[in-house]
């Protein structure tokens, strides 16, 4: 605002995974009644104050500024501006795993308070929803998933795994999303003035079901599917 004079648009996209990393450097991966006390407070309060406070923090104070804004176009005769305050979410609370739960339970807050910051935002033509992206393929997902390639004996990233479960059907489209998905759909989102509080999926379909697929079976076709086009 100093710089520019203004806030029209704002996108909140920090975030965090929940795995910690052991003593030798490896990736701990814990399911919820195995985890040790001190890495479930360890992993609830780095998770937490990132991926939910830090996005409150973030939307509070993008909101206040577009709200003085929109005020004072008002009081000076005119019209108050769209402004759009976008935060990119994730589908994991409606598709959680049990490795992943204070991911989960951060996005599930976050999204509650997109929800509230909405009604406070209307009366000033200020939109606010929320994008849930679905695995995309960054550096985030290039990390090991546990999944041993038969054939080489490397293991799968987590990219591949998701995507081997698109090829086996898991969501509509056959294949996990890439930046440039997510990053279209927010520019488009932030530009529609006559739609807030929504929390949109952009997960190729994966949630389509209602919930998270059975992740073998389609894990099992996408790998048979590979096998038959080799």
């Amino acid at each position: 605002v100093a710089h520019f004079g203004r806030l029209d648009t704002a996108v909140s996209n920090s975030g965090v995974a929940n795995y910690l990393r052991g003593e030798d450097g490896e990736l701990i991966r814990y399911r919820f009644h195995e985890t040790p006390p001190e890495h479930l407070d360890k992993e609830m309060a780095r998770v937490l104050d990132l991926n939910l406070m830090g996005a409150y923090r973030f939307g509070q104070r993008c909101l206040k500024q577009m709200i003085d804004a929109a005020t004072a176009e008002v009081e000076s005769g005119g019209m108050a501006t769209h402004r759009s305050l976008l935060f990119i979410t994730s589908i994991s609370d409606i598709a959680p795993e049990t490795t992943r739960i204070p991911y989960g339970v951060s996005k599930s807050g976050l999204n509650h308070a997109i929800i509230g910051a909405a009604f406070e935002g209307g009366p000033h033509n200020i939109t606010v929803n929320g994008l849930r992206p679905g695995v995309v393929d960054t550096p985030l997902t290039a990390r090991p998933s546990g999944l041993i390639n038969e054939t080489t004996g490397e293991e799968y990233t987590v990219a591949d795994t998701y995507a081997l479960m698109a090829e086996g059907g898991s969501q509509a489209l056959p294949r996990i999303a890439d930046p440039d998905d997510i990053a279209v759909a927010a520019w488009a989102f932030t530009h529609i003035p006559y739609m807030t509080g929504q929390l949109i999926a952009v997960d190729g379909g994966f949630t389509l079901a209602g919930g998270f697929p059975n992740r073998e079976l389609f894990l099992q076709e996408g790998l048979k599917k590979r096998r038959d086009s080799t």
